[in-house]
C-alpha cells in the first residue's frame, strides 16, 4: 500500500512506500525532535531580534531626547528648519554656567525651607511707618545691602553674563587707579531689586515727606519728575521680575475663626525653597569697589 508521508527537511508532502511499524515510529520520533529543534531555533531568533530592536529603539529615543534637551538651550532637533550643527549654543551655555559658578564659587547655592510671613496688622522693621520708627526703618534695609557699592566683574568672566566692552563700562588699572584689575562695574540683581522695593517704600504716601525732606537720603535728590520716573522704573522692573518667575505655587484662603464670617484672608504662610541670601550679601559686601560712589545715607552721627 501507499500512504502520504512527511519529509522532515521540507514543507512539501510526498508519496512514499509504506514502511514497517518500527521504521515508521523511528521516523516519527526523529521528525518530532527535528520539529522541536526548528521551533527552538525559530523562537530564539525571534527573542534575539526583539532584544536587538529594543536596544536600537532605546538608543534612538535617548538620542532624540538629548537633541530636544539641546533645543531648549537654543539648539535644533532633527527635522527642524535650522541644521543641528547650530547646537554649539548648548555647549556655550554650559561654559557660561561654569564661568559664573567659578566667579561666585564662595557663594552658597544650597536651598533651604523658609516659611513666609502671614497676613498681619503689625508691620515689620522693613515696613514700619517712619512716623513711628524714623531712620531705623531705613537702617534695617541698609543692613540688607541695598546701599552697597558696585562690584567689579572680572573681564574674563564678562561673556558668561552677556557683558561686553562694546556696550558696557569697562575700567582698567591703566585708566583708573581704583581698579585692581580690568573689570566691569556691576550691580547684583538681588540687591538691586531690593533697592527698588526700598525706594518704593520711601515713596509711600505716609513716608514721602520724611524722605524728601531729609538730605541724607538719595530720595531727597532730584526734581519731582525725576523721583516719579525712578519710582515708575522700579514698578516696571519688579513687575517684569515677577512675571518672569511666574510662580505657580498656590495661596489658599484661611477658614475664618468665627463661623459667621466669610472666608477672605489669604494664607501667606507658605513654605518655599529659598537660596541663601545672607551668603550672597556677604559675598557682595566683601567685594564692593572703592571706585564706586557711596550712596548710603548717614544720620544720627
Amino acid at each position: 500500500m501507499w500512504k502520504l508521508g512527511i519529509h522532515c527537511d521540507s514543507d512539501y508532502q510526498v508519496v512514499q512506500k509504506e514502511v514497517t511499524a518500527d521504521a515508521s515510529g523511528d521516523q516519527d520520533l526523529e521528525c518530532s525532535w527535528k520539529t522541536r529543534e526548528k521551533r527552538w531555533h525559530s523562537h530564539g531568533s525571534v527573542v534575539l531580534c526583539i532584544i536587538l530592536l529594543t536596544n536600537v529603539l532605546t538608543a534612538s529615543i535617548s538620542f532624540f531626547l538629548l537633541g530636544c534637551g539641546m533645543k531648549s538651550a537654543g539648539c535644533r532637533c532633527p527635522g527642524d528648519v535650522q541644521p543641528a550643527s547650530k547646537c554649539h549654543k548648548y555647549r556655550e551655555d554650559l561654559t557660561s554656567n561654569n564661568m559664573q559658578a567659578h566667579w561666585m564659587s564662595e557663594v552658597d547655592y544650597s536651598l533651604h525651607s523658609s516659611t513666609f510671613l502671614p497676613w498681619t496688622a503689625s508691620p515689620t522693621q522693613y515696613s514700619a511707618d517712619t512716623a513711628d520708627l524714623g531712620d531705623s526703618v531705613d537702617d534695617a534695609w541698609k543692613d540688607l545691602g541695598v546701599y552697597y557699592r558696585l562690584i567689579l566683574l572680572p573681564e574674563q568672566y564678562a561673556s558668561a553674563y552677556n557683558v561686553s566692552a562694546e556696550q558696557h563700562w569697562l575700567v582698567t588699572p591703566e585708566e583708573n587707579e581704583n581698579a585692581p584689575y580690568a573689570g566691569f562695574p556691576v550691580n547684583i540683581e538681588a540687591l538691586r531689586h531690593l533697592h527698588c522695593i526700598n525706594f518704593l517704600r520711601q515713596g509711600l504716601y505716609y513716608n514721602y515727606d520724611f524722605y524728601r525732606s531729609n538730605p541724607s537720603y538719595f530720595f531727597s535728590d532730584g526734581t519731582e519728575q525725576e523721583v516719579r520716573t525712578h519710582l515708575a522704573h522700579c514698578v516696571d522692573a519688579l513687575r517684569q521680575l515677577v512675571m518672569c518667575w511666574s510662580d505657580t505655587d498656590v495661596l489658599p484662603i484661611l477658614r475664618p475663626t468665627d463661623p459667621e464670617d466669610k472666608p477672605h484672608i489669604t494664607d501667606f504662610t507658605r513654605v518655599k525653597q529659598c537660596k541663601n541670601f545672607e551668603s550672597l550679601r556677604m559675598w557682595v559686601e566683601e567685594r564692593q569697589w572703592a571706585g564706586a560712589a557711596n550712596v548710603a545715607p548717614k544720620h544720627g552721627d
